[in-house]
């Protein structure tokens, strides 16, 4: 549909006709680099790599693609790794890691005075990086780090040291499963209350808390009464205002075409929370082409973007030049480029009320300054805490 779409608009690659080959990566790292390093020394040259969706294959493959000076770009690796500019030099993403939701975190402790916080993650690299740029980033705040609390497998003794410590706001990091396993230990050990505030990932099944409880020694009700008052914090997946983009498509005419697409079947449901992601991937990828078409003609150049060639290291800069430069309004909401592989994007507040997750918020962290939409009304506080922001 995207290219497609890019094809059909005259003012994006006007005098071009976008093509793309693909192979199915198997979310193996070995065998996605033989694949691609098969098809760029058999085919006719790339002008840019797209994806893997599985953060292990992206892993893989940008540690190689920026040697053919080719520039990579995802639409679903949301690995913190991939942040890092030294092992994966030429590489962006349409999603956001984990790590790119702490400032909305900690604008939420600002936003409510909170001034002390306590953390507890799953002993996995994934978690604790999550949980390291956090804390690195209170560094010169005025919000003090209680406790650090990492736990292997049984989450129950970190617990007990976060009710000695008296934390009140505890951000956590942790598999879904885990998340079940420390709310009914939490239950067990009386943590919990309306002076108890849990900060989740947003990325859980929409009731995480009440599903799968046969693996805990915990009820519903005594699980629902942890978690009442929860925080969940996640990136935007399709876009949360009804705009015309940059392909003049609404989210919801986007999903419409989507299924009525010649190619669509109902298996297609399963990852279609995706699609807008995928979907807008590669319009980045044709606006920074698009770009570096213009930066060609306008510095007469000798060459054109169809003869490039992976020696072509000073069209190759173009292209990375003209990917951190890129912004564009999605199907998937507004994405900007600004530093790094990780783009600027909304993120998502959710609270448990009632028993149920509401969206309070959006925090726009795709402007500058950033700052929080609130749903009017939407937020909803018990006991005696006296609101003046809202």
């Amino acid at each position: 549909m995207a290219v497609d779409d890019i094809n059909a608009n005259e003012l994006v690659l006007q005098n071009y006709n976008l093509t793309y080959n693909w192979f199915d990566s198997k979310c193996h790292a070995g065998l996605s680099v033989f694949r691609m390093s098969e098809r760029l020394s058999k085919d006719l040259p790339y002008t840019m790599v797209l994806g893997a969706g599985c953060s292990v294959a992206s892993e893989s493959t940008a540690q190689v693609s920026y040697l053919w000076n080719l520039t990579q770009l995802s639409f679903a690796s949301t690995s913190p790794a991939l942040s890092d500019r030294k092992r994966y030099p030429r590489f962006f993403r349409i999603g956001i890691p984990d790590q790119k939701l702490n400032p909305s975190k900690l604008s939420l402790m600002r936003e409510f005075d909170w001034k002390k916080v306590a953390t507890i993650n799953q002993a996995r690299e994934f978690f604790s990086a999550v949980i390291d740029d956090f804390v690195k980033n209170t560094i010169n705040t005025d919000i003090t780090i209680l406790s650090q609390e990492i736990f292997v497998t049984n989450p129950y003794n970190r617990l007990l040291n976060l009710k000695k410590q008296d934390a009140r706001i505890i951000i956590t990091a942790m598999y879904e499963d885990k998340a079940r396993e420390m709310i009914c230990a939490a239950y067990k050990i009386g943590f919990y209350g309306p002076k108890i505030v849990w900060i989740f990932n947003g990325w859980y099944t929409p009731t995480f808390w009440k599903i799968n409880l046969e693996t805990v020694d915990c009820t519903e009700v005594e699980m629902s009464l942890v978690v009442e008052g929860a925080f969940l914090t996640s990136s935007v997946y399709s876009n949360p205002i009804e705009e015309r983009g940059i392909a003049n498509l609404t989210v919801s005419e986007f999903f419409k075409l989507y299924r009525e697409h010649p190619t669509y079947t109902s298996s297609l449901e399963d990852n279609v929370f995706l699609t807008p992601w995928c979907y807008d991937h590669v319009w980045a990828a044709a606006l920074a082409l698009n770009c570096t078409d213009a930066t060609l003609v306008s510095s007469g150049h000798s060459k054109t973007l169809d003869l490039f060639t992976y020696t072509d290291s000073d069209i190759s800069d173009m292209i990375f030049s003209c990917m951190t430069r890129t912004s564009l309004t999605g199907v998937s909401g507004r994405v900007v480029f600004s530093t790094g592989a990780d783009p600027d994007r909304l993120v998502k507040v959710e609270r448990i009320q009632d028993g149920a997750r509401i969206k309070i918020a959006l925090y726009r962290q795709d402007k500058n300054p950033q700052y929080f939409e609130w749903n009017a009304g939407a937020l909803k506080w018990k006991g005696t805490y006296v609101e003046s922001l809202r």
